[in-house]
């Protein structure tokens, strides 16, 4: 059954997930920090190429990776420099503070952002990489995926990164690529999304413009995001969601945690405000990390 959604979930978004081109690296830069040490990496695969930072704490042993997805906020020119705390708002740095915390972490650009941006076209670059995706019979979704896949590939090469130990993390954009990350990667079984999560028809009744990459197609067809619960079977999800979320109606939130909970370990954190990941939700995703990703052995 699980086995059968999967295949559905795969069609949804294009196919193409596996087998994947090898994974090779560049470093091009590196900084030493009080805590950790961030590495400047270029990957590629096949014509594929993703600029990452990973940042290695200053802790010996092999540790948890954690992933880490940035938001969209209509912001191309920023993605992995501002989870890293180099730019942008700083109560993104997740990815900074994750690494203080003791993790390796890796952060990237989505296509269409930062040096994956063509800053010609902005919003514009956006639609035409999804109409090309469409066009090839996929969806930007799937281009997503992907990325995150071939990070985790190299992660799995390096020698500072436990393997048994692989979790996700984003806000916004971020929080959507987290929890498709969660159901597309049997490696990845911890998550935190904030602020990201929620049912198409929802959007639809509300009549919310989401980025483009939320529309699987087809996913209506087959029961929305909650009818790919089951796919989180065995894992952890730890949900950040604002009461006031303009963009995120709470029933959807809700009906996705309500529908996951009876497949995996999932805990919703409700809070008074909107679409934003306040110092209380972080803090609850760091221990939430350090129960069910560091316990990994």
């Amino acid at each position: 059954m699980a086995m059968d959604l999967y295949g559905q979930f795969v069609g949804l978004l294009g196919g193409g997930l596996s087998p994947r081109e090898p994974v090779s690296a560049t470093r091009l830069e590196t900084t030493e920090l009080p805590a950790y040490r961030r590495e400047r990496v270029i990957l590629q695969a096949g014509n594929r190429l993703i600029p990452q930072y990973i940042l290695y704490p200053k802790v010996d042993g092999r540790l948890p990776a954690i992933l880490a997805h940035h938001q969209h906020a209509g912001e191309y020119h920023l993605g992995k420099s501002e989870v890293v705390g180099i730019a942008g708002n700083p109560s993104m740095r997740y990815a900074a503070h994750l690494a203080e915390h003791g993790y390796v972490v890796a952060a990237w650009d989505a296509l269409g952002f930062e040096e994956r941006n063509n800053p010609l076209f902005g919003r514009s670059y956006e639609h035409f990489l999804a109409g090309q995706a469409l066009a090839e019979g996929a969806c930007l979704e799937r281009e997503y995926i992907l990325d995150t896949m071939y990070v985790t590939d190299y992660l799995l090469t390096l020698p500072e990164v436990n393997p048994k130990a692989i979790g996700t993390i984003g806000h916004s954009l971020g929080g959507q690529n987290a929890l498709f990350t969660l159901l597309a990667d049997e490696r990845v079984t911890v998550g935190v999304a904030s602020c990201g999560i929620g049912t198409v028809r929802s959007f639809i009744e509300d009549s919310i413009v989401h980025n483009p990459a939320w529309y699987l197609p087809g996913i209506l067809k087959i029961g929305d995001t909650p009818a790919l619960a089951p796919l989180l079977a065995g894992k952890s999800l730890f949900i950040s969601q604002g009461a006031s979320d303009a963009i995120f109606p709470l029933r959807g939130v809700l009906a996705f945690a309500e529908a996951a909970k009876i497949h995996a370990n999932v805990k919703l954190h409700v809070f008074e405000g909107g679409h934003s990941f306040p110092p209380e939700a972080q803090r609850m995703a760091w221990e939430f990390f350090d129960e069910y990703l560091s316990a990994q052995v």
